[in-house]
């Protein structure tokens, strides 16, 4: 029932400040740190539901027959943890993919004006405006449509390798123990 109800709360408030992204008046596809405690929402949610199966991993091996009971509810958990990190940022993903789409399509008209004009004539402000557009369009297509980072990354793959090595750092020192007493 608590699991439940914390489930919910973790939903709940996703939701909340998934929708708090749509009140961004506008965002800097260049710089999407301000971005960043979005996803570090989706983080926390994370990381509480690895650390609850992490404990209960731990716990279970205490009490005899719980081993199997530990592996289902972390295969059960890990799937949700992925979707309380995602739901977050889900807001401010479809404002970048939006603001990432429209600029594009802007470099695209420009580029389509600016080779007419290339045709009639070689002035050197065309084919520095011509220049400026295609590096900025290389650079609009390399913009993550995620608001995660290098070290988000990382962390959510840290956090997920911690229940398995709990797991298998609990068996490893029961079968230590049965052998040292045995």
């Amino acid at each position: 029932m608590v699991g439940g109800a914390v489930g919910y709360l973790i939903l709940l408030e996703s939701r909340r400040l998934s929708a708090l992204a749509s009140g961004l008046r506008s965002i800097d596809l260049f710089d999407l740190e301000p971005l960043l405690p979005f996803a570090r929402q989706g983080l926390s949610n994370a990381l509480f539901l690895i650390g609850f199966v992490t404990i209960f991993t731990v716990m279970s091996f205490f009490e005899v027959g719980l081993g199997p009971a530990a592996g289902l509810i972390t295969l059960m958990v890990l799937p949700a943890a992925v979707f309380g990190m995602a739901l977050p940022v889900r807001g401010v993903h479809k404002m970048i993919r939006e603001e990432k789409r429209r600029r594009l399509v802007w470099c695209r008209e420009r580029l389509w004006g600016l080779e007419c004009d290339f045709s009639r004539e070689l002035d050197s402000s065309v084919i520095r405006e011509l220049s400026d557009l295609l590096t900025l369009r290389s650079h609009l297509e390399l913009v993550r449509e995620w608001p995660f980072d290098t070290s988000v990354i990382v962390r959510l793959d840290v956090y997920l390798v911690i229940p398995l090595g709990s797991w298998a750092g609990a068996a490893l020192v029961e079968r230590m123990v049965d052998a040292f007493l045995g």
